[in-house]
């Protein structure tokens, strides 16, 4: 029950292929966009997500802190990044100038403390409060903790 074909016994030359052959040169001009369509890539979606990500973990692991912190540490940066559009060369140099204070935080705080401080200064979203047009982390029902106090 095997359908066999049968062809008309000619056998034809194979057929040279449709496009040239490629040339050094032309590879490494291809290789030269896929490299750059791949940056761009890295700079838009979860591919710079990951790329922030990555390079910040190659900053903290150099850092002299124990195993623990530097896990707390990137947990912090991994949950403050997500989603949010954050300028790469801007985080990762304050990363970096902040580096001998994290080792030394890390000696005398808690890493809970530790990453609070880290969060504040590594993503500082100031809030201008409307009462007294002070700068603050966080308003209680539209004010600074100041002025929310002399309200009540």
């Amino acid at each position: 029950m095997a359908i066999v074909r049968q062809t008309g016994g000619a056998v034809k030359p194979p057929s040279s292929p449709p496009d040239p052959l490629i040339t050094p040169q032309e590879s490494t001009a291809k290789e030269s966009t896929a490299k750059e369509q791949r940056a761009l890539r890295a700079r838009r979606g979860m591919g710079y997500y990951k790329l922030i990500v990555l390079q910040a973990r190659l900053l903290v692991d150099k850092m002299k802190i124990g195993y623990d912190y530097r896990r707390a540490i990137m947990g912090t940066i991994a949950r403050a990044i997500d989603g949010k559009i954050v300028d790469k060369d801007e985080f990762l140099e304050r990363l970096a100038s902040l580096r001998e204070e994290i080792e030394a935080r890390a000696q005398r705080e808690s890493r809970s403390d530790l990453c609070y401080w880290l969060k504040r200064r590594l993503f500082n979203q100031g809030i201008y409060c409307p009462r007294c047009q002070r700068k603050t982390d966080n308003l209680i029902e539209g004010l600074c903790s100041h002025c929310y106090w002399e309200v009540i």
